[in-house]
């Protein structure tokens, strides 16, 4: 089946921005031109939504649909590719609706009160201190991270999910040790495509990490169908909160709430959320006035092909270290990785040309400082790394070694590469 802009088939969705999946609406979406080339059979789409009922699945995602057992030849493929196409655009449509009323709706129970209150309160009165931080912070970031939560149909005030998490600190590591902004863990930051090795890791990064939440976010959305089980799940996992859906036949996150199925912090977890969001959105309503909020993050762009030191590059923008870190918070060693033909680096906004300028007066050795070491009798890359706390691989990327041959004896009087000696304070400071 050709593939259709989401904008061909909007234009024929019924107005109700809350779609049920029926044969009569499927097939009213494919009264527009443009689609009526599209062989539809109503026949078939009756069993689709019939072996739903079975499953008791009211209104069924595209990834439920797909897992109904279904024919996957003929008619029923390209009758099964409508309906994927059509719950899709539904999704995107509705997410697209929800974003002005968005925090209304989640709100919208009669639970929701009280638990909100309790966490207004405790933002306002025992964490105020701690919560005016995050208010500070959150003028950094909230513009590019809306943007890009935006750009995926996600309303812009699931943002502050990210001051709930982490108080919008790219630093922050939890006790289960989650990192950055939005509190990847390992597994799930390398489902969703971010890089974490020895010299990088792109939880920190605010804009990558976003990127990535906003995929994840989409995912536990297509999922549940409601923000505010999705929410949840971004908490708890996607199993805990399917699991619990099923054990309390849920269709809201507040089916979930103050339920045994659920753990007490994610059922906390959407009341701070929206706590966070109401004194966020009006900060002076709630006495948060003389906040000292941070300039808005802007930064130019510059591909270096070669490692470059960070003190270096500090100079060369004429600006200090700090400013490069902060700007480059998914740095974890004193300079950019080694194992990359070039990497992207962030410098203060209005100095690409100073900043060429001076790098192109620099030799490598100047670019990247480092100090020697000779190798002694018997000597490996192994036991040089295990002598000066460094990973093999490293050594062996800063001297074009073969880690295969770690164990090997090196070349005795060999002048081997090492990071400078205060690489470890660095990495301390990056670390922060």
């Amino acid at each position: 089946m050709t593939a259709r802009s989401p904008l061909a088939v909007n234009s024929c969705l019924p107005p109700e921005t809350a779609f049920k999946l029926t044969a009569n609406n499927i097939l009213t979406c494919f009264r527009s031109p443009d689609l009526c080339n599209c062989k539809v059979n109503k026949a078939l789409l009756k069993l689709i939504l019939k072996k739903a009922k079975e499953k008791k699945l009211d209104n069924p995602r595209p990834l439920e649909i797909e897992k109904m057992g279904l024919k996957k030849g003929g008619v029923m493929r390209r009758c099964l590719l409508v309906v994927i196409l059509v719950t899709s655009v539904f999704v995107h449509g509705a997410r697209a609706a929800d974003n002005g009323g968005f925090l209304s709706t989640l709100e919208d129970s009669p639970l929701a009160e009280k638990a909100v209150a309790k966490y207004v309160n405790l933002f306002t009165d025992t964490l105020r201190k701690p919560f005016a931080l995050w208010l500070a912070r959150s003028s950094q970031y909230t513009q590019a991270m809306r943007r890009i939560l935006s750009e995926n149909n996600i309303p812009g005030d699931i943002v502050f999910l990210s001051m709930i998490e982490s108080g919008f600190n790219p630093y922050a590591r939890s006790r289960a040790s989650a990192v950055g902004p939005w509190q990847f863990m390992y597994a799930t930051a390398k489902k969703y495509g971010l890089k974490i090795n020895w010299w990088i890791d792109e939880r920190r990064d605010p804009i990558k990490s976003t990127i990535a939440a906003a995929m994840y976010l989409n995912n536990l959305h297509d999922i549940f169908g409601s923000w505010g089980l999705a929410m949840a799940a971004y908490n708890a996992g996607e199993g805990a909160i399917q699991h619990a859906v099923r054990t309390e036949r849920a269709d809201s996150f507040w089916g979930l709430y103050r339920t045994e199925s659920i753990k007490t912090e994610t059922s906390n977890y959407v009341p701070k959320f929206l706590a966070a969001s109401t004194i966020a959105l009006n900060p002076k309503s709630h006495g948060f006035t003389g906040i000292d909020y941070r300039s808005r993050l802007s930064y130019d762009e510059v591909v270096i092909w070669r490692p470059l030191d960070l003190g270096v590059a500090a100079r060369c923008a004429d600006a200090s270290v700090g400013t490069i870190r902060a700007l480059n918070p998914e740095l974890t060693r004193w300079c950019t990785p080694l194992d990359v033909k070039a990497y992207i680096l962030r410098i203060p906004k209005n100095t690409l040309m100073t900043f060429l300028d001076n790098l192109g007066r620099l030799s490598p050795e100047q670019r990247l400082p480092l100090r020697s070491y000779t190798a002694g009798r018997r000597d490996t890359l192994y036991g040089i790394a295990r002598r000066f706390g460094l990973p093999s691989v490293v050594i062996a990327e800063l001297n074009n070694l073969n880690t295969r041959r770690s164990r090997r004896f090196i070349r005795r009087g060999q002048k081997i590469l090492l990071p400078p000696r205060q690489y470890r304070s660095l990495c301390m400071v990056a670390s922060r």
